[in-house]
């Protein structure tokens, strides 16, 4: 594929005044990014296809792997990047939330995009968006703008491949404005977002498969749910596509624990394969990344199995499960709905699998998830939970959440931010203790960053 000089077009029509500001420092651009929030979530293709318009499609001279799916996505793309960037391939990844940053979002490889060039293109798209009266009508949120400032940068650094991990749902997803992605990724489905996606599998289902297009390959990891594995096949049938899935009978746990810090398994012909990332989920999401390569293969992308295994066994992918100490036990975990608070759990039995080891949980939730059935999945874990109020608008407010887990018997305390649930929480550890951080993205990146300082 050839990839030319990215230019941003202007016609004579939308030129700029002469007085017109010419750059835009970091911290403007982060201004007026955040500016845009209070426009909210904005489902629908139509505002986002106008402005990549505008900027001449740059997502049509990229080539787009598309990942949507409840749980999973953002470690399938860290491994599927890992083991790309290993082969030689210049590698392009759009994630979020971020932890820390904006520019988590987006990068090529290991580096972040940065400061200057975010400032850049936002500059270059607020530029485009108030010089055209349509643009400015189509008020696009922040995720939107966001979506093409990625786009922009992995075409003008002329990446090999795109990672684009659908932000919400995946059939309005901004990201779904893409029209030929070169394969489509289902990761786990489950149940999350219900008040917009559905209330039932099949609901949630249809809308994840939104992201397929005809002319592509569809990778689908394991499930859990007969009906979500019906709907993607209609999808492809519908589209005569070829499915790909992950079989869990091709997966041999060889070595999976919570001491050895790496995971041993083997998956059809690869034996011992190595990865870093712990739960045992996550050989299910490397599988997920290796049917991808196998996929790319397919296209006649040389990518040697000696990358495969290296690729996986150095990828990483900060707040899942990882363990940032181990004296105290502490534990950070992204799981923000039921099924990754499941996947948590039976990594926590691992590390406390008697009575007399429990938990010390911080925790904090938006007031649109299933909270409670979280509460009851690690109640019996729980020698005490300490409760935050997550950076969000949605967020449940600590003192309630407090309230309703002591319903449990379980001792609970509010906390009026993430610093000082973490020192209260490492205040006085018992022997052999467990702190396990977990509930929201919206703080378990300032967890880890506090204890780093700590």
């Amino acid at each position: 594929m050839k990839f030319g000089k990215m230019e941003l077009m202007f016609s004579n029509r939308n030129a700029m005044p002469r007085d017109y500001k010419t750059n835009m420092d970091y911290k403007e651009a982060l201004e007026y990014y955040n500016s845009l929030n209070v426009r909210g979530m904005k489902f629908g293709l139509d505002r986002i296809r106008l402005l990549m318009n505008y900027l001449s499609d740059p997502d049509k001279v990229l080539r787009i792997i598309h990942i949507a799916g409840t749980n999973g996505k953002g470690s399938v793309i860290a491994f599927t990047s890992s083991i790309l960037s290993k082969a030689g391939y210049q590698v392009g990844a759009y994630t979020s939330p971020h932890l820390l940053r904006i520019n988590e979002t987006i990068r090529i490889g290991n580096e972040n995009i940065s400061d200057s060039d975010f400032a850049r293109i936002i500059f270059e798209i607020k530029s485009v968006t108030e010089s055209n009266q349509d643009l400015k009508d189509a008020e696009l949120s922040s995720f939107e703008i966001l979506t093409v400032v990625a786009m922009q940068y992995f075409k003008e650094n002329k990446c090999d491949f795109v990672l684009l991990e659908v932000g919400l749902g995946g059939r309005l997803d901004a990201t779904n404005v893409i029209t030929s992605p070169l394969i489509s990724v289902i990761t786990k489905i489950a149940y999350d977002h219900v008040g917009i996606l559905g209330h039932d599998i099949e609901s949630i289902t249809r809308e994840k498969v939104g992201i397929i297009k005809g002319n592509s390959m569809v990778v689908l990891s394991t499930q859990d749910y007969n009906g979500a594995l019906e709907i993607v096949k209609e999808r492809c049938s519908s589209l005569n596509l070829q499915l790909i899935q992950v079989d869990r009978n091709n997966v041999k746990i060889k070595n999976s624990t919570c001491f050895t810090f790496e995971q041993v398994f083997n998956y059809k012909h690869l034996k011992n394969i190595k990865i870093s990332l712990l739960g045992t989920h996550q050989i299910y999401n490397a599988a997920t990344a290796i049917e991808i390569i196998f996929a790319l293969a397919k296209y006649g992308f040389n990518i040697n199995e000696k990358d495969i295994f290296n690729g996986l066994k150095d990828a990483y992918w900060s707040c899942r499960l990882e363990l940032v100490r181990t004296n105290p036990m502490i534990i950070i975990d992204a799981a923000h709905n039921v099924d990754g608070v499941e996947a948590l759990v039976d990594y926590l039995r691992l590390v406390a699998p008697n009575k007399n080891k429990k938990i010390t949980f911080i925790f904090g939730v938006l007031k649109d998830k299933n909270y409670i059935e979280m509460i009851e999945k690690i109640v019996p874990l729980a020698q005490n939970i300490i409760t935050v109020t997550p950076n969000n608008s949605r967020a449940l407010e600590a003192t309630k959440l407090a309230e309703i887990i002591r319903g449990y018997g379980i001792t609970a305390v509010a906390s009026n931010n993430i610093e000082e649930a973490v020192k209260l929480s490492i205040a006085q550890p018992k022997q052999d203790s467990v702190i396990c951080i977990f509930g929201s993205l919206f703080y378990v990146g300032e967890a880890r960053e506090i204890l780093a300082r700590m």
